[in-house]
């Protein structure tokens, strides 16, 4: 594997920055002489008090315009997080790689989360609208696709919870998008990158930005658009071929015996005297057939796969006779009959979506005296986003179960029949619209008090669109099957002509719309309040009122009947669904000076501490009340200073897992023990519930707790070198989830009448939670059989349950139940050495560490699993620039090691082996040129992950690609090229 020593690599970039660190001691003696370079400058985001860019005591990560462009990223600000900031991890961070079957859960859009965890979003210091897509149920998170990356002057990332400064959903931390500000002059741009790998995946776009300003007033606009091509499982090795289902065209079964249309034939032949076809047993599994009937052109009807048999099966167990395949064995290739005629899913599958994406931002100032300012910003886009999955396998019900009275059966007795109508994939089309509007003043009152207050209008719109599905009846009535006929479509068929299909008209398009909006007003005071010997107390008084609306609307054959079935086969049902809410917050800081260089206190060269408290009152929640504590110390002097933090945070409960419509449908299967039954596997009974469940209005708050802990070391010795480090640690309770339908069941099944899940043993000593709502008047849980509630019979004692799972309904809402923790260290090292003859070299390397994280008793750190993705025990991101009049070359690496796989049961594979990948970028800036024309140019060239590295394989892990898309590069090797005009 290329870059195979990636890990000596990155140490031994570390000691080259040590090592140049160490030289720049020797090459000058006049630099001793000179005070210690400051940190950059940066208002820190996590606190509303102003501070000095070297007096910052949060651990906050800055990626300014320049480093952004040296990733390399083009598309969005997620996928510069998860490249540049290697505490963004797992599978909560997901963006154009969500492209397929799980597509609904971000609904096109770009989630980031910092270690896994709830992150707040904050455009230029206030929140924005979350993406409508939660109103289906899915994800609740800022869609960073909204913000071109142009408009983007820098992303602080704070490492720390922060309720206590900005509320809700800063359980980790907080991104704070920075946008461009009192820009002048214009500039054009515009980049095409493209792989040289199958498929010739591209990506290029155009920018703008332009400004003018006079000192009173300043206006700033930036915008552009872009195009990303998808990218195909079959055109990556790593997920082609993709196998997983015994349905498609040409594919019949009788019980659990599977076969497969010769590809000789595009339909059975069917005789005037239908034969009946018989086994030598059971058909519960494959078994041998008892004889083989002949097709009307003379060929036997079942064969070994290669024969001239219309349908090819396998040689029975012993090697007499014939035999069916085993579903599980057609679906997945697992026998080398049933490899050489397994569908490969990998032909329609995208593993990156394609998406065209426009937007553009304006911010704006103007004075209107010495001591007031109106500011702004507008912001507006457009998202259109296109993934697909195969088409809709048909034939996994009883409806499709033809007797010998269906014309196009060429047997007599009853067999399954399956399709799939490949011309028409399930495609996932959404829409997002996005506006923001925020408009207020800020300003001096006097030398001693300022404010600044602000309106936040947000409203997003997406509009889904789901070519591909299958109305159910349609096409029962079209094969001639449901009323019984001849139907246009021969459901035996195994290529149905896209024509066939067209004029059946049963193949349609779900539409579903939703908006997501925000509306909020906030306010503050900053007073230097008194004068202390070590300093100036400086305190800020604030509020925010804040409502956040969600609704959506379906198509009818979208909306689901009391029991969960839809119109639509392939489709997800969507409930129309409305609901707001109001919040109204306070807060409160104090920056306390305890400690001054002025008074020249042994072990106290400085010591700042800073106090908030925040409460938010909630129209349909629980009204949360989180502190803050963060100090700062410098024992000696400015060169090395030790800062910790401690607070609470909280996440408050969505809208649609509050007051949003019921999902109804089934459980996953389950495997009770009857009860009085001896607990051996053969006693097993194995099923699966109907079940209701979703929304709880008596949902709390998920509660946290966090504190860091670090250290800051700037020598003066070492001009430009900086390095920290941090330790962190958070612990989450009351989040949000269920409990699991195997327990509930085996419960109902154990103790009966006396289930802490039945409605009637609802109440506050249950040893469940199972209590009654004083909103709806319900039970928190409750079990029946044949219906929900009302509409079914009770369970009166222990062994109803098992023997008639399919008539059990069980209602089960989301609680407050899962918990989590994690702990860990962070390490940045930067190096900025600038000589004349040499240029600037600027260096840094950002190393993430896993020392914890389990999620409900589930170890995640070091691991990639189903519940967390891939969370490698630790991630370094190490990159490097020289610059040198009109030339500038850039390099980074990013390293992720092995990481253990406790979920693959059937690969093989126990681990991920260690991954890396490698950038080399080269630039020219042309100035004084003789050709006019073209000064004030710059042009780059980038080589990205240079070696060509490929994600490893964990297809139990990662069923969809077989790869974990999120943490890995996808793609392989490409080349971006990019220009860009001043003028």
């Amino acid at each position: 594997m290329w870059c195979r020593g990636a890990r000596p690599l990155a140490l031994a970039a570390l000691s080259m920055i040590a090592a140049s660190a160490a030289f720049a001691q020797t090459t000058d003696d006049t630099a001793k002489k000179e005070e210690a370079v400051k940190l950059d400058k940066f208002v820190v985001t996590g606190s509303y008090i102003p501070v000095a860019a070297d007096a910052i005591a949060q651990p906050v990560s800055l990626i300014n315009a320049d480093e952004i462009s040296r990733t390399g990223i083009t598309t969005n600000a997620l996928e510069v997080l998860k490249k540049a900031v290697p505490q963004f991890q797992g599978n909560t961070n997901i963006g154009s790689n969500n492209a397929n079957i799980a597509s609904g859960s971000t609904g096109g859009g770009s989630q980031a989360s910092l270690r896994n965890l709830t992150t707040l979003t904050l455009i230029n210091g206030r929140r924005a609208a979350a993406s409508p897509i939660t109103a289906t149920g899915g994800n609740q998170f800022v869609d960073l696709n909204i913000l071109p990356l142009t408009a983007i002057d820098s992303i602080e990332v704070l490492l720390d919870g922060a309720s206590a400064t900005y509320g809700s959903d800063a359980t980790s931390g907080v991104i704070n998008i920075k946008t461009k500000r009192d820009y002048k002059g214009a500039a054009l741009s515009g980049y095409y990158e493209f792989s040289d790998q199958p498929g010739k995946w591209a990506t290029f776009g155009g920018n703008f930005v332009t400004g003018a300003g006079n000192g009173t007033s300043n206006i700033t606009i930036a915008g552009g658009w872009s195009h990303q091509d998808p990218l195909f499982q079959f055109e990556r090795g790593y997920s082609n071929p993709q196998y997983g289902t015994p349905t498609w065209g040409g594919t019949i079964n009788f019980g659990g015996n599977y076969f497969r249309l010769n590809p000789a034939y595009s339909a059975p032949p069917v005789g005037a005297v239908k034969p009946t076809v018989t086994f030598s047993g059971s058909t519960s599994a494959p078994v041998a057939l008892a004889s083989i009937p002949t097709a009307p052109d003379g060929k036997p009807y079942f064969g070994t796969v290669g024969s001239n048999a219309v349908y090819w099966g396998k040689a029975a167990s012993g090697g007499a006779g014939v035999s069916g395949f085993g579903a599980g064995e057609l679906a997945f290739g697992t026998s080398p009959e049933a490899q050489q005629v397994a569908f490969n899913l990998a032909n329609y599958v995208t593993i990156l979506q394609k998406r065209e994406s426009m937007g553009a931002m304006a911010t704006f100032d103007h004075k209107l005296n010495d001591s007031v300012e109106f500011f702004g910003d507008l912001l507006t886009s457009q998202i259109k986003t296109k993934s697909q999955v195969n088409a809709q396998p048909i034939g996994t019900d009883s409806s499709f179960n033809v007797s010998g009275s269906y014309v196009y059966s060429p047997f007599a007795n009853t067999v399954r029949v399956r399709n799939r109508f490949t011309s028409n994939p399930r495609v996932y089309i959404y829409d997002t619209t996005f506006m923001r509007l925020v408009s207020g003043f800020r300003g001096e009152i006097n030398d001693r008090l300022s404010f600044e207050t602000a309106i936040n209008l947000n409203t997003s719109d997406l509009a889904y669109r789901n070519p591909g599905v299958i109305d159910a009846a349609g096409l029962l009535a079209a094969a001639g099957i449901n009323p019984l006929g001849t139907g246009a479509i021969n459901m035996f068929e195994a290529n149905v002509s896209p024509a066939a299909v067209a004029a059946a008209n049963f193949v349609g398009t779900g539409y579903n719309d939703f908006n997501s909006g925000l509306r909020s007003w906030d306010g503050r005071l900053v007073y230097k309040a008194f004068q202390l010997d070590s300093g100036e107390v400086t305190v800020v008084l604030g509020s925010e009122v804040r409502r956040e609306t969600l609704s959506g609307t379906a198509d009818l054959n979208s909306v689901p009947d009391a029991y969960g079935n839809i119109g639509w086969s392939g489709a997800t049902s969507v409930n129309p669904f409305t609901a707001s809410r109001d919040v109204k917050a306070g807060f409160l800081e104090a920056a306390i000076p305890l400690a001054s260089p002025q008074q020249n206190l042994k072990w106290a060269h400085v010591f700042d501490l800073d106090v908030a408290a925040r409460y938010e009152q909630y129209s349909d929640t629980d009204d949360p009340l989180v502190p803050k504590v963060t100090f700062r110390w410098l024992p000696v002097n400015d060169e090395f200073a030790v800062r910790g933090t401690w607070g609470k945070s909280f996440n408050a409960p969505t809208l649609y897992q509050l007051v949003g419509p019921s999902d109804v449908g089934f459980t996953p299967e389950v495997t009770l023990l009857p009860h009085g039954l001896p607990d051996t596997e053969a006693n097993y009974v194995a099923g699966q519930a109907q079940i209701r469940g979703g929304n709880n209005p008596g949902l709390k708050p998920a509660r946290s707790e966090a504190y860091t802990f670090g250290l800051v070391w700037s020598p003066k010795a070492v001009k430009g070198f900086s390095t920290e480090l941090t330790y962190w640690n958070i612990k989450e309770k009351d989040i949000v989830g269920v409990i699991s339908s195997q327990d509930i069941l085996q419960d109902l099944e154990d103790n009966g009448a006396a289930s802490p899940y039945l409605a009637e043993n609802a109440g506050p000593n249950n040893s469940a939670g199972n209590v009654i709502n004083p909103i709806t008047g319900r039970s928190t849980y409750d079990a029946r059989v044949n219906g929900f509630r009302a509409d079914g019979d009770p369970i009166t004692a222990p062994g109803q349950v098992a023997g008639q799972l399919d008539g059990i309904y069980l209602e089960r809402p989301l609680v407050n139940i899962a918990s989590q923790s994690a702990s860990g260290l962070d390490m940045t090292v930067k190096y900025k050495w600038e000589i004349p003859s040499l240029g600037l070299i600027d260096l840094s390397a950002n190393v993430a560490y896993w020392l914890k994280y389990e999620f409900s008793g589930e170890q995640l750190a070091g691991r990639a699993t189903v519940t967390g993705g891939t969370i490698p025990r630790y991630t370094t991101y190490v990159q490097g620039s020289w610059k040198r009049g009109n030339w500038d070359v850039f390099t980074s690496m990013r390293y992720i090691p092995k990481v253990n796989a406790p979920d693959e049961v059937s690969s093989g594979k126990t681990a991920a082996e260690q991954y890396s990948t490698f950038d080399l970028g080269v630039g020219y800036k042309f100035t004084n040129t003789r050709s006019k024309l073209l000064n004030g140019m710059r042009v780059s060239l980038v080589v990205k992950n240079v070696g060509n590295e490929m994600p490893p394989q964990l297809p139990d892990t990662f069923t969809n690609d077989s790869v974990d898309t999120g943490a890995y590069d996808t793609i392989g090797r490409t080349f971006l090229v990019s220009a860009e005009y001043k003028f």
